[in-house]
C-alpha cells in the first residue's frame, strides 16, 4: 500500500510537472497570439490604406488617359490644318508660276 502511495504521489508531481510546463507553454503561445494580432491589424491597416491609394491612382490614370485622348485629337486637328495650310500653299504655288 506504501509503495501504491508512493507511486501515485510520483505520478501527481510528474502531472504537476507537466501542467507547470503546459502552463507555461500557454502564457507563450498567448504572447505570441498577442504580437500576431496586433501584426496583423498593422497589417489590415496598411492593405486598407494601399487599398485607397490603388483606387486614388486609378483615378489618376484615368484622367491621363482622357488628357492623352484629347492631345492625341488636338495632333489631328492640328495635322489636319497643316495639310490644309500645306495644300493652300502648293495651290497658291502652282498659280504663281508661270
Amino acid at each position: 500500500m506504501y509503495k501504491q502511495l508512493r507511486g501515485k504521489e510520483e505520478r501527481i508531481i510528474g502531472l504537476e510537472t507537466d501542467l507547470e510546463r503546459s502552463l507555461k507553454e500557454v502564457a507563450a503561445l498567448r504572447k505570441d497570439l498577442d504580437n500576431v494580432l496586433k501584426e496583423r491589424d498593422i497589417m489590415r491597416e496598411e492593405s486598407e490604406q494601399l487599398g485607397w491609394e490603388i483606387m486614388r491612382l486609378n483615378t489618376e490614370v484615368e484622367a491621363f488617359k482622357k488628357k492623352v485622348e484629347k492631345l492625341d485629337e488636338d495632333v489631328m486637328i492640328k495635322d489636319g490644318q497643316i495639310s490644309i495650310l500645306k495644300e493652300s500653299l502648293d495651290d497658291f504655288d502652282f498659280l504663281e508660276k508661270p
